[in-house]
């Protein structure tokens, strides 16, 4: 879909000129005078804002008559996630059991403002509520490896049994004694990648931010 909206597209195409890492894949835009359209990390060089229409999409951008930009390769590259998001997925990855904090993001140079923001407009969750499933699944695995649920628990950092059996419950409908198997998980591929659906939680997560893969 075409945006027409001025405000809107006025605060794109400063995302454009400053080649800014949030709005990847957030919008698509068309270059009148070359007939390519883009994503907001490109490294082109930049239109005039009267040269210029911003798609929701890429596959508007091309109905409309546009071809993928070469540099930016838009269609390949528009839900790849930038490095400040793949340092924080290295911190989740080594410690899958504990949560990483805004100030340890921090300490890493990484701004919780940009990872909340990226991860928001890319996946409709948060960077914690990203973590929690993460920590969930972790602990239903060793469930189903037979340790007692008091032991999953404490040691996937809940301070109590009621904690880890409400968040159990919230995510997948049922108390941890009851689950003595992983989350049902669905593998599809989408424009975003491999990617899971795992019922009845109706969310879906991309596979590469789990496991790094690509």
């Amino acid at each position: 879909m075409k945006i027409t909206d001025s405000a809107q597209c006025d605060i794109w195409y400063q995302a454009l000129l400053a080649r800014s890492v949030e709005y990847t894949g957030v919008f698509f835009v068309g270059v009148k005078t070359t007939g390519v359209f883009c994503i907001s990390v490109c490294r082109a060089r930049k239109p005039k804002r009267e040269n210029v229409e911003f798609y929701q999409d890429f596959k508007s951008a091309l109905s409309a008559g546009f071809r993928p930009c070469k540099i930016c390769r838009p269609t390949q590259n528009a839900f790849a996630a930038p490095d400040f998001i793949e340092q924080a997925l290295q911190l989740v990855r080594e410690t899958p059991k504990e949560r990483i904090s805004d100030a340890e993001l921090r300490q890493h140079n990484i701004s919780p403002e940009r990872v909340r923001r990226w991860f928001l407009q890319n996946h409709g969750m948060t960077f914690q509520a990203f973590q929690r499933m993460q920590r969930v699944n972790v602990a239903l695995q060793e469930l189903k490896a037979g340790r007692s649920t008091t032991d999953v628990a404490f040691d996937s950092g809940y301070d109590s049994l009621s904690g880890f059996g409400y968040t159990c419950k919230k995510l997948t409908g049922s108390a941890p004694s009851k689950h003595r198997q992983v989350i049902l998980i669905h593998r599809f591929t989408t424009p975003w990648g491999l990617c899971l659906y795992a019922p009845p939680i109706a969310v879906f997560v991309c596979w590469s931010l789990l496991t790094g893969e690509h």
